[in-house]
């Protein structure tokens, strides 16, 4: 007896010092390497400090889902990741650790105060998301709220990526500063923009320097924006040589979502049936496109009757109407219109909606509103909106109209 109590005895020190303070645990499983050169890198820039907020931890949870099945030893998935509720700002790294595990590995923070939208700062996130994560090529996700070209003036206009600061103030980025931050960058493979009305010929002809190819709407997403889950596989599917397919291929995984849900009636956020459109414009094809409209003359032609032509904001201000409805209302339907589509068509690899799509008013409520002929890219009809027309000849797209 006394034996088995002394080895009793024993057996529980063991198991004492075994638990105890002096005890190695085992390190936690590192985030694997990023790669030397990437194939591509992609940044999300998440612009959530506003009325969106409450969206971007969902999303971020759709791109965790949505890495699973990305080679994450030969891509780059960065997001920055701005809320109204989140404290510190910061810049996420998603990928595998050591085990296999799919991890948000967070490799900087920002201070709280800090204005996501200002140039310096986003030029600050952009760079070293390129000087530490090197790629083959790159493509950028601006996610927030977005009103086209309109320039941010008033709480009426919301311009692409909106910053509250915790409620603090309202700050917002105009195409100009956009096209600043992006040329201190590699030019992108894509540009997809997960917000409102960005899908116009003068912000795509703004930023044609920039990017080989835009993805986006020109009328209002849907509330929760993309679906990662299946876009974040989209953004890595193709080598950076074959962008074309590679743009087309993230602009169906966002629109092939919306449209499987879709029954045209009244959505909510948590089910959007509400429907979508999305497009892609390939920019090396816009030039081309430009010297046809200009010889056109557009911005010279009389008034147009814009109620035969559909408005991507019929709710709102009125600003954003079809290009090709609107080309075609200005000359008619003529052999000189004929030969324009064909630079249209070319520009506009990617265009596809459902039938109705949810619009809002300013006060934030709304209604289904017909999509009938929808071509994909919006444009601006000269003199419809007088308290912007200052700001609209300062843009590149009017500019190069007025050439001889």
């Amino acid at each position: 007896m006394k034996f088995k109590t002394t080895a009793l005895c024993l057996c529980l020190m063991n198991l004492f010092w075994a638990c105890g303070p002096t005890a190695e645990l085992p390190e936690p499983p590192n985030p694997n390497p990023a790669p030397e050169l990437a194939n591509r890198t992609v940044l999300a820039y998440v612009l959530a400090d506003n009325s969106l907020t409450s969206f971007s931890l969902t999303d971020l949870d759709e791109m965790l889902e949505g890495i699973k099945t990305v080679d994450t030893k030969q891509n780059n998935l960065i997001v920055y990741m701005d809320r109204r509720d989140g404290g510190t700002s910061q810049l996420i790294r998603i990928c595998r650790n050591s085990n296999g595990e799919i991890i948000k590995d967070t490799i900087q923070t920002y201070e709280a105060s800090r204005n996501s939208v200002g140039i310096n700062e986003m030029e600050q996130v952009f760079t070293y998301t390129v000087d530490h994560f090197p790629a083959q090529g790159y493509g950028l996700v601006l996610w927030s709220h977005g009103d086209g070209w309109i320039p941010y003036s008033n709480t009426k206009t919301r311009w692409i990526g909106q910053d509250e600061n915790k409620g603090t103030m309202d700050k917002r980025l105009n195409i100009d500063e956009l096209h600043t931050v992006l040329k201190s960058i590699p030019r992108l493979d894509f540009l997809l923009f997960d917000a409102c009305y960005m899908q116009s010929i003068e912000v795509a002809y703004e930023l044609r320097d920039c990017a080989d190819y835009f993805i986006g709407s020109p009328t209002e997403i849907p509330g929760p924006g993309a679906p990662y889950q299946m876009v974040v596989p989209a953004l890595f599917a193709v080598s950076a040589p074959e962008t074309h397919t590679l743009s087309s291929s993230i602009a169906s995984a966002y629109f092939d979502y919306y449209k499987n849900k879709y029954t045209g009636a009244f959505p909510s956020d948590d089910n959007w049936v509400g429907g979508v459109s999305m497009s892609v414009i390939q920019s090396n094809k816009l030039d081309a496109l430009a010297s046809a409209t200009r010889e056109l003359s557009i911005y010279s032609q009389p008034g147009i009757n814009r109620m035969e032509i559909l408005c991507y904001d019929p709710l709102r201000e009125r600003n954003y109407y079809d290009m090709d409805q609107v080309m075609k209302a200005t000359v008619g339907d003529t052999p000189a219109y004929q030969n324009w589509k064909r630079f249209y068509d070319a520009a506009v690899i990617y265009k596809e909606t459902t039938l109705l799509n949810y619009n809002t008013y300013a006060t934030g409520s709304g209604k289904m509103v017909s999509m009938d002929g929808f071509t994909g890219v919006s444009t601006y009809i000269w003199g419809s909106n007088s308290s912007y027309q200052s700001y609209y000849e300062k843009l590149l797209w009017y500019q190069d109209m007025q050439k001889k």
